[in-house]
């Protein structure tokens, strides 16, 4: 049976109770609000990964996602495909691991992680339960979303390594079709520190499973007012694709903003928006014309900007 998290924060965590509680304590903190805290306080963030206290999934879609420990669970068989992968996490294991939504760390209690099993009852008729093997919320009409499991995984010190998956034949649309796999390699202590929220790490599969990559060559500044190097990773904003019936193809860009070396050149990934006709379909391979389209006191004209080329 497939164990599915469901999230509503944007992101997943994976830490061990223990050393969450030892590291609040060293480091004197008595706020419960620890995500906010370690979401604000770089300082303190930074020595939590460095210490290995916990492993932030941050910045997917919020939804269900298959979870999966290697040596606990068999999650991803022929029908899934590998989208990303990621290692050299360092994380630090005390009796035992939690995986969860990382909504479970908006209000930290050590006490919400012990004991047989107990719920919770809200004044809205919801339930909430807790125990030291898993925590899952119940809705008015019976539906349990699960939002945190326990693996007995011995004590010591590891390497994370997360892939993430994507079936290749979508179950349903309110089903996991995502998924990720956890790994822990033995390591007799942390050499270097890898953060999860930097640049270089994009945990959102469902983005690099649907988007493509491209190649974005702009036209000079005096043409398209484009300023290069770009600083702004995401563009969502009126980047257009003229198409031969008149009509337009609407377009959401990521660009590399770390790697830019050629002049006037961005590699990027992309997928077209609910406003694009949905016969249209970026081809690989193809040459776009790219446009800004601009509102100007009730009028729409467009520049364009460069070249578009899907890879």
């Amino acid at each position: 049976m497939e164990k599915v998290i469901a999230t509503c924060e944007y992101g997943l965590s994976v830490f061990s109770v223990d050393s969450m509680t030892k590291f609040l304590e060293t480091k004197k903190i008595r706020s419960k609000k620890v995500l906010a805290l370690l979401q604000k306080k770089k300082d303190i963030y930074l020595d939590s990964i460095k210490d290995g206290v916990w492993m932030p999934i941050p910045s997917i879609n919020s939804g269900k996602y298959v979870i999966g420990l290697e040596g606990y669970d068999d999650a991803f068989g022929d029908e899934w495909t590998p989208v990303l992968s990621y290692d050299g996490f360092n994380l630090d294991v005390k009796n035992g691991l939690w995986i969860s939504d990382i909504g479970c760390l908006l209000k930290f209690d050590k006490t919400e992680y012990e004991g047989d099993g107990r719920e919770e009852t809200s004044p809205y008729g919801t339930v909430s339960y807790f125990s030291s093997k898993e925590q899952w919320y119940k809705d008015l009409s019976g539906h349990i979303t699960y939002l945190a499991y326990w693996y007995d995984v011995p004590q010591g010190k590891y390497l994370l390594t997360v892939t993430g998956f994507a079936r290749k034949e979508v179950v349903d649309d309110r089903a996991a079709n995502y998924g990720f796999q956890f790994k822990l390699t033995k390591a007799e202590g942390f050499k270097e520190t890898k953060n999860p929220r930097e640049e270089a790490y994009n945990f959102n599969i469902w983005w690099i499973h649907t988007s493509k990559k491209a190649v974005v060559r702009w036209l000079p500044k005096k043409e398209s007012g484009v300023k290069w190097p770009l600083k702004k990773e995401e563009d969502n904003l009126h980047k257009v694709i003229p198409l031969e019936d008149g009509k337009l193809a609407y377009l959401t860009i990521v660009y590399d903003v770390i790697n830019q070396t050629e002049e006037y050149v961005n590699s990027c990934r992309v997928i077209t928006t609910f406003k694009t006709p949905k016969d249209f379909v970026l081809e690989s391979g193809k040459e776009y014309s790219l446009y800004e389209e601009i509102y100007k006191r009730g009028k729409t004209s467009y520049k364009e900007l460069g070249k578009i080329r899907i890879e």
